[in-house]
């Protein structure tokens, strides 16, 4: 056997056996990357899941404000004037329009006519129940009705002022400022729907904000448990390979 012929088995063994190792080291180097991969799909998630969490929380912040409002304006009334307005017999349109908003938002499956505001506002409870509406439980059905009656009104009242609006920032404000001229209750009543309105517009957007943030943080802490048990079983397996009963 040539000297020649030793020396390229040789270079061939080193060579075979550098393949090896490269071969060790691009498999050691693809479970670097998987795991890297994992690690940078979970941290995207959960920054998604913050980021979106955030948005509906600042959202719904947006909405704490006319949710006070609306119960500031229930504390302005007082059973007199609730008694008083109750007591028409026959009102003019935008005070019962007031009330009719009011019947669909607590009442939103009764008749829409002034025998059943008059019913609404003779429970004993009537206050009570204005302060602690569930804005969330509220229909899409339940809001379209309230803005088409509030619309109304407003169409009504500025009709009377020849459609002028001072500041139309501030139209709902001149809106009640026109209804006390006519029932310093209605105004109140007028307040709490209008606010209540803002508050299910805004819900309506935060919504499927905070719908998705929970689904995700399910999603999320779904595929953790997996992997967790994952890892347990392999590394049950492991000490039963090394340790058999």
């Amino acid at each position: 056997m040539s000297y020649v012929y030793i020396l390229k088995q040789q270079r061939l063994a080193v060579g075979l056996e550098k393949i090896d190792e490269a071969q060790v080291q691009l498999k050691d180097l693809d479970a670097r990357l998987q795991v890297q991969r994992k690690e940078f799909a979970k941290r995207s998630e959960e920054l998604e899941i913050a980021v979106k969490k955030e948005e509906a929380d600042v959202e719904l912040a947006a909405a704490l404000p006319a949710l006070e409002e609306a119960r500031r304006a229930v504390k302005e009334l007082t059973k007199d004037q609730i008694a008083e307005i109750r007591g028409f017999k026959a009102p003019t349109a935008p005070v019962a329009n007031v009330c009719r908003s009011v019947l669909a938002i607590l009442r939103p499956q009764s008749a829409d006519t002034w025998a059943e505001c008059q019913a609404m506002m003779a429970d004993i409870n009537f206050l009570g129940t204005l302060v602690n509406v569930a804005i969330e439980k509220l229909s899409q059905v339940t809001e379209r009705k309230l803005r088409t009656i509030l619309d109304l009104l407003d169409e009504s009242l500025l009709k009377d002022v020849n459609n002028v609006i001072p500041d139309p920032k501030r139209k709902n404000e001149y809106i009640q400022q026109l209804i006390s001229k006519k029932s310093q209750a209605g105004a109140s009543l007028l307040k709490y729907s209008q606010n209540v309105l803002n508050c299910v517009r805004i819900y309506r957007v935060v919504k499927p904000k905070s719908d998705m943030v929970m689904r995700l943080q399910s999603e999320a802490k779904r595929a953790q448990d997996d992997l967790n048990n994952t890892l347990l079983f392999k590394s049950f397996k492991f000490f039963t390979f090394f340790n058999p009963f």
